[in-house]
């Protein structure tokens, strides 16, 4: 008969499976009896914290990312972007809605917004955060959008936002304003 594992692995088994974290081999990282296959706590955390690629981002979600570090560029060399924004959307309305995203995101974000520098092919925690919230407002899921940004924006903040990110996905909609 096949020895039992330790009490302890099995608890870390059912945690790793109840978190929904699984690896790129389709397994919770622990394997057999004994605790010589466990993945390395090195792997682990790389694994939790590899943030996404921009090419791995919805269409919509990308071009937000890469708008959002351009605006930021253009802050900083303090040079209008909107020209730019106007071109990536082919209309005004978009890039004025845009532009008021990101004053949105700057009057309520509580800390420093973190953006990668416009070449880094990764998006940073902030940047990921922003591609779901606009995954959760193109879909129009207030819910989603909520449970994404309860914990650091309160309910009047998240108001504005979402509503800043619905009329600017309706500006970029054809036949929509």
């Amino acid at each position: 008969m096949g020895q039992s594992p330790p009490a302890g692995r099995c608890n870390l088994k059912l945690r790793f499976k109840a978190a929904g974290i699984f690896f790129k081999n389709g397994t919770d990282g622990l394997h057999g009896p004994g605790e010589t296959n466990l993945m390395q706590s090195s792997e682990l955390i790389r694994q939790l914290s590899e943030q996404p690629l921009v090419r791995d981002l919805s269409v919509e979600a990308a071009q937000a990312v890469l708008a959002l570090r351009y605006c930021i560029l253009c802050r900083r060399s303090e040079r209008d972007p909107m020209p730019e924004l106007e071109r990536r959307w082919g209309n005004i309305l978009a890039a004025r809605r845009y532009r008021l995203v990101v004053e949105a995101i700057g009057h309520v974000w509580p800390e420093p917004f973190a953006v990668a520098p416009p070449c880094c092919p990764r998006v940073s925690f902030d940047e990921a955060l922003l591609a779901a919230m606009v995954g959760a407002a193109t879909r129009r899921d207030r819910v989603q959008f909520d449970w994404l940004t309860a914990e650091m924006l309160g309910s009047d903040a998240r108001e504005m936002l979402f509503v800043a990110l619905e009329n600017f996905i309706r500006a970029r909609a054809p036949g929509r304003v």
